[in-house]
């Protein structure tokens, strides 16, 4: 994609989503296909004064590792990776899938097991940020693949990517903080409800919610956004939802399905 619209995502991201600050220190990690917006990320980050620094995960390397990775190589905790998420300011990961199925091969213990070694990074990441001692903005660059996913042509997706980001407005920044207060007033309506059902084709569930906190999902984290979410309590969710579209999960793809849910037995 050569957009000028590159540059406007990469600013907005790093002047709203992460509010750089001088002397911060930045890892822009990036799917391959999406080096074009990794450079705009790093232009923006060095005119707010912060310091990029750039990974690139290349396209197939995945599977190599899975084809060949011994046991050790599974349970392998990286002490780069480990010190680069105890260190940075903030992190930016920009997702390019080429293929959504390029894992569906691989034994899912497999996967399971690698992510469970590294796991502990990525939490230690999440704890910094909500301590406020660091920040994440995750982002998804358009490819043939998701535009596939989502039943569009490559040109058509994009545009509904950009729209979704606001990047066709003269401000985007300001558009998401008119998105974000916009949106808190559901918030707080949400934090006073104590018990949620969800009627719909196939779908009738329900579970309670009293004492969980609701949050604004306004493009600090996932770029886009617009969710609000909360986690209810755990043992009260009870009904049948179904899933109307297929979703790719690490590599491996989810069809559309009826699911029921009982709640746990105490």
């Amino acid at each position: 994609m050569q957009d000028q619209r590159l540059a406007k995502w990469a600013d907005t991201m790093v002047d709203y989503s992460l509010e750089v600050q001088p002397g911060q220190e930045i890892l822009i990690r990036v799917d391959e296909p999406a080096i074009p917006l990794a450079r705009e990320v790093y232009r923006s980050v060095l005119r707010a004064g912060g310091n990029p620094h750039i990974f690139v995960r290349v396209e197939g390397v995945d599977e190599i590792f899975f084809q060949g990775a011994s046991e050790e190589h599974l349970d392998f905790v990286s002490p780069i990776r480990k010190f680069e998420y105890e260190t940075i300011d903030a992190l930016v990961a920009i997702t390019a899938p080429t293929n959504t199925a390029a894992l569906a091969a691989v034994d899912p213990a497999k996967q399971a097991r690698a992510a469970a070694a590294n796991s502990a990074i990525r939490k230690g990441l999440f704890s910094r940020a909500a301590e406020g001692k660091a920040k994440w903005v995750l982002t998804l660059y358009p490819t043939a693949s998701t535009a596939q996913n989502a039943g569009m042509s490559l040109g058509d997706y994009e545009e509904f990517v950009m729209s979704a980001m606001f990047l066709d407005r003269d401000d985007p920044a300001q558009a998401w903080r008119d998105f974000s207060a916009d949106q808190q007033r559901y918030v707080d309506y949400l934090n006073m409800v104590k018990e949620i059902r969800y009627v719909a084709k196939d779908t009738d569930i329900h579970m309670r919610v009293d004492g969980r906190t609701w949050l604004n999902s306004d493009g600090h984290r996932n770029f886009p956004s617009g969710e609000i979410f909360t986690g209810p309590i755990e043992d009260t969710v009870n009904g049948t939802v179904r899933y109307t579209f297929p979703a790719a999960h690490l590599g491996n793809e989810v069809p559309e399905a009826v699911v029921q849910r009982q709640p746990r037995r105490r």
